[in-house]
């Protein structure tokens, strides 16, 4: 008799659905039971593969936001180097009579004063503005580079 009350509880609406319910579980359980066997796979190591295939995400999210910052940090490099073409190219277009400025001490130094700076192309440890005294040669170039002038 219990096999008949079981046979109508599956015949009734609410009986089935329970009933489909859990053979849908079961199945869809089975499946992938299945189908990792059929790779070679344990259950264990797929759930590692999707944990680390969630933190592999996230790094990348990260990635990606960093390479934005980047992107904009080189936008605002060439900008800048834009400017300092532009100044470079005002100086060299003025003519001045910046030897009558020059003068020599007794070491053989000029004291010059940084238009613009000598860190990188000079690889000079001064910054613009900065008034020192340098060998003749060296402050020469700087002065016809327009990167410095000469100052008494």
């Amino acid at each position: 008799m219990a096999g008949k009350e079981k046979e109508k509880a599956i015949n009734t609406p609410e009986g089935a659905a329970a009933e489909n319910t859990v053979d849908t579980q079961a199945t869809s359980f089975d499946f992938a039971s299945e189908v990792f066997k059929a790779f070679g796979v344990t259950i264990e190591e797929a759930a590692k593969c999707i944990s680390e295939h969630g933190k592999l995400l996230e790094e990348l999210e990260s990635l990606k936001s960093e390479n934005q910052d980047l992107k904009k940090d080189v936008e605002f490099l060439k900008k800048v180097r834009g400017e300092q073409d532009a100044k470079i190219f005002e100086l060299t277009s003025v003519e001045s009579d910046s030897k009558t400025l020059r003068t020599e001490n007794k070491k053989g130094e000029v004291k010059i004063k940084f238009v613009l700076s000598p860190a990188g192309r000079y690889l000079l440890p001064y910054n613009v503005g900065q008034e020192v005294f340098l060998e003749a040669n060296q402050a020469d170039e700087l002065v016809e580079a327009k990167y410095a002038e000469y100052v008494r």
